[in-house]
């Protein structure tokens, strides 16, 4: 039976999320495999690896270390080889693959978007009724978290 923070998936969101009223911004989000639930997602300016970090730290603070992370192919997570190298050996870690291998993190890396369903459809939901909520709160700057 599957069990709460074994697997999260990772992705992010880059929207409108703010309309005309401020700057594009892009919604790291974190989603339990198991239960659907968001344990933590933040705003940023754009997708890297500090906003990763910082999504995995409050994960890490408040509910643990997970099993594993699923992910896509960006950049954050893994590190191309060029096409000359022919070598067998075992692809170079990012930072975020080397705090992963320190923390006991498995990590697995999807080879398409609708492999990681889960997190894709709370992108989409989010990016649907999130979008409609800023709008009414009046929102339009991302609020800095001491």
């Amino acid at each position: 039976m599957p069990q709460e923070g074994i697997l999260l998936q990772l992705d992010a969101s880059p929207h409108a999320w703010l309309e005309n009223r401020g700057p594009k911004l892009v919604l790291l989000l974190a989603i339990d495999d198991a239960t659907g639930t968001v344990p933590y997602a933040l705003f940023r300016e754009q997708e890297d690896a500090s906003g990763y970090f910082e999504l995995l730290r409050v994960i890490i603070t408040q509910h643990g270390i997970p099993l594993g992370v699923y992910t896509d192919r960006d950049a954050v997570f893994r590190v191309e080889r060029s096409p000359s190298n022919g070598s067998k050996d075992a692809a170079p870690l990012t930072q975020f693959g080397r705090a992963l291998r320190e923390l006991g993190i498995t990590h697995v890396i999807a080879h398409s978007p609708e492999a990681k369903g889960r997190v894709e459809r709370a992108n989409g939901t989010f990016q649907d009724r999130l979008v409609a909520e800023l709008r009414l709160s009046g929102a339009s700057t991302v609020g800095r978290q001491l």
